[in-house]
C-alpha cells in the first residue's frame, strides 16, 4: 500500500471514530463539519475537500461502514476460534466506540447510527453461524445445536455484560461460550 493511500485510510478511520463518538455522546444532529474537526484534530478543509456538508458525511460513512468486511476468514471452526474471532469483532468495535456506549449504539434509531448497529449485529450473527456451521461438520461443536439460538445467546451474554462492565474480555467470552455449549468437552481448560 502507499504511503498516501495509507494516510487517506488512517484519516477517513479517525473521522469515523469522531462521527460515532459524537453521534452516540451527543446525537447525530451533533455531528457537523466543525464538530468533527474539533473531535478529530482533522482540519476542516480536509474535510470538506472529502464531504459537502454533515450528511454527506454521514452517508458516505454509512456506505465505508457497511461495505467493512468482518468475516471468520482465518478463524478456525473450533470453540477456541469462535472465541478469538468473537474477541476480535468485540475489541475492532469498542475501538471505535467504548463498549459502555455499544448499547447505545445498538438501540438508536437515528439512520446513520441504524446503519452502524445493523451491520455490526448482522456481521457478528453472519459470522458466529458461518464458524459453527464448519464446525458443525467436523464434530467441533454439536450437530443438533441451533446455531441461530447459539449466535443470539452469544452476542446478548458479550454485548451484555460488556454494557455493564464496560469491557469485554477473553474470559467472559470463553464462559459465554461454554455456556451456550456446555457438553463440548473441547471448550473445557
Amino acid at each position: 500500500m502507499r504511503r498516501g493511500e495509507k494516510i487517506r485510510l488512517l484519516t477517513n478511520d479517525r473521522i469515523l471514530r469522531s462521527v460515532l463518538n459524537i453521534a452516540v455522546s451527543h446525537g447525530e444532529h451533533a455531528v457537523t463539519i466543525e464538530s468533527v474537526s474539533k473531535y478529530s484534530g482533522i482540519a476542516k478543509t480536509t474535510l470538506y475537500r472529502r464531504y459537502k456538508n454533515s450528511t454527506d458525511m454521514l452517508a458516505q460513512l454509512s456506505s465505508m461502514v457497511k461495505s467493512a468486511d468482518f468475516s471468520p476468514r482465518g478463524f478456525a471452526a473450533t470453540p477456541q476460534g469462535l472465541e478469538e474471532y468473537v474477541l476480535w469483532l468485540a475489541s475492532t468495535y469498542s475501538s471505535y466506540v467504548t463498549t459502555t456506549k455499544m448499547a447505545s449504539v445498538l438501540f438508536a434509531r437515528t439512520p446513520f447510527l441504524l446503519t452502524v448497529a445493523k451491520k455490526i449485529l448482522t456481521t457478528l450473527h453472519a459470522g458466529i453461524l458461518q464458524l459453527i456451521g464448519e464446525g458443525q461438520k467436523t464434530g467441533a461443536f454439536p450437530v443438533g445445536t441451533n446455531s441461530h439460538v447459539a449466535a443470539d445467546l452469544l452476542i446478548g451474554g458479550v454485548l451484555l455484560e460488556g454494557s455493564r462492565t464496560g469491557s469485554i474480555d477473553r474470559q467472559m467470552i470463553h464462559n459465554a461460550i461454554a455456556e451456550v455449549f456446555p457438553q463440548n468437552n473441547a471448550l473445557t481448560r
